[in-house]
């Protein structure tokens, strides 16, 4: 439902008939901001106030089907390294299934945030694995994984509240009440575990296998306003407190078995400004907290089961996209790495290198404005939309799987697959190894 349309029906609300306005937030959650825009006065239900407001619910942990993943074409096991939402399925059936507000969160007229609901959250992923089992494909569920403002599944309190705590024992915004003030460091660093715990359980109980979290962009603390700071995103200005803080949340996903994917390599908090869903943003052209991001990269990829690539441009590399960029893929999944003829040290990271969505302003911008080589533009001849040529020049780069959301994730599989037979051996290799590496990533745990 557009901008447009969910003004009229409040229109019509203002007319008289207010549970049309009420039964379209409901359902579509993601217009709770718009509603907030529009009619702020009527935020009167104090109960959701906050962004971790719950339905109640008493839930079995969902039973996940035994599914027989029959993949035997090219186009198939492509499939497999798509990860895109519900309504994106096409004539192949993709590896990963995003979950949306709308499947997993209520809308409040008179809230001011929408709230978890378990059950239509549980009620989705049931759906999804009913069709996954119908088509013999075997399918991840992921979840944002972050809490606060970028919400899903679950209640988790957002990264900068708990970064908060945690480094200066300040109990503000969506933590307060989940924990109490302590001067001991480690009892702070208890009850930030058990809401760790808490979370990954919730995830697992309602199917989900993976998220995308946790954040890791360590921002500039009080010179930068991007998006990362703004909706408090990031756990704070601290590398160490970081490390910290993503080593808890990692181990308390395994423990449930859920894959973590860190995010944004290699740091969507850098840059003073700009929105990669919107517009291009170029990372800073300082050494130093680049440096420092890729330290908080190379002591966490023990843990990591994947890395989240940015589409935030690249200086060092002609201001290329990271998903775009060998010279930075390179650094993050390589132990030493060529650029200019110089041999530098990579952060020999080994697991399951992703996209963020591939629909995003910033990257599709730079795909229709920058010239391709002649061997580019090969390897996307087979393409039909941006977005395929996208996730092409990406798997090119370095990268394993593409995250697309809303599009015709079909023609991105035909793109990959025209490319593969007729490419080089460099984008052959490059398709095999993430067929490889995704594996490697499902095998990591049970699914069950």
């Amino acid at each position: 439902m557009n901008r447009r349309k969910f003004l009229g029906i409040l229109a019509g609300a203002a007319a008289g008939a207010p549970f049309l306005a009420d039964s379209a937030v409901s359902n579509f959650p993601q217009l709770q901001g718009s509603k907030n825009k529009l009619l702020p006065f009527s935020n009167r239900q104090h109960q959701y106030d906050q962004p971790t407001a719950a339905e109640a619910a008493d839930l079995q942990p969902i039973e996940r089907p035994q599914i027989h993943n029959q993949r035997d074409t090219l186009e198939d096991k492509i499939a497999e390294l798509i990860i895109t939402d519900r309504g994106s399925i096409g004539s192949f059936f993709p590896g990963g299934i995003i979950l949306t507000k709308q499947q997993t969160r209520e809308g409040h007229l008179f809230g001011k945030y929408h709230s978890y609901d378990p059950e239509r959250a549980q009620s989705t992923v049931e759906d999804v694995l009913k069709s996954a089992a119908q088509m013999n494909k075997r399918v991840l569920i992921y979840d944002e994984g972050e809490g606060g403002f970028v919400t899903r599944i679950g209640t988790l309190p957002a990264a900068g509240d708990i970064g908060n705590y945690y480094v200066h024992n300040r109990i503000r915004g969506t933590i307060t009440g989940r924990v109490t003030p302590s001067s001991d460091k480690n009892t702070r660093k208890n009850q930030i575990v058990a809401l760790f715990e808490n979370y990954a359980k919730e995830l697992h109980n309602r199917g989900v296998n993976a998220v995308l979290g946790p954040v890791l962009d360590v921002i500039i603390s009080g010179k930068n306003d991007n998006l990362i700071e703004r909706d408090g995103r990031s756990f704070g200005p601290s590398h160490a407190a970081t490390v910290d803080l993503a080593q808890m949340y990692i181990n308390a996903m395994h423990r449930y078995g859920i894959r973590v994917t860190g995010k944004h390599f290699l740091g969507a908090g850098i840059p003073k400004n700009g929105d990669v869903h919107e517009e291009l943003v170029t990372q800073t052209r300082r050494i130093r907290p680049r440096l420092n991001a890729g330290s908080v990269y190379r002591r966490l990829r023990e843990g990591l089961d994947g890395v989240m690539a940015t589409h935030i441009r690249n200086p060092a590399d002609n201001n290329k996209p990271y998903i775009l960029s060998e010279v930075a893929l390179d650094y993050l999944t390589q132990t030493k790495y060529q650029d200019d003829g110089r041999t530098y040290r990579g952060i020999d990271f080994n697991g399951l290198v992703i996209t963020d969505d591939i629909l995003m302003k910033g990257v599709l911008e730079y795909v229709k404005r920058n010239k391709l080589t002649k061997r580019q533009q090969k390897l996307v001849a087979g393409c039909s939309n941006l977005e395929s040529k996208t996730a092409v020049l990406a798997i090119d780069a370095g990268c394993n799987a593409v995250i697309a959301l809303q599009t015709d994730v079909d023609s991105i599989v035909r793109g990959i697959s025209y490319a593969y037979k007729t490419g080089d051996s460099k984008f052959k290799n490059r398709v095999d190894n993430s067929f490889r590496k995704y594996q490697e990533f499902v095998q990591k745990f049970n699914l069950n």
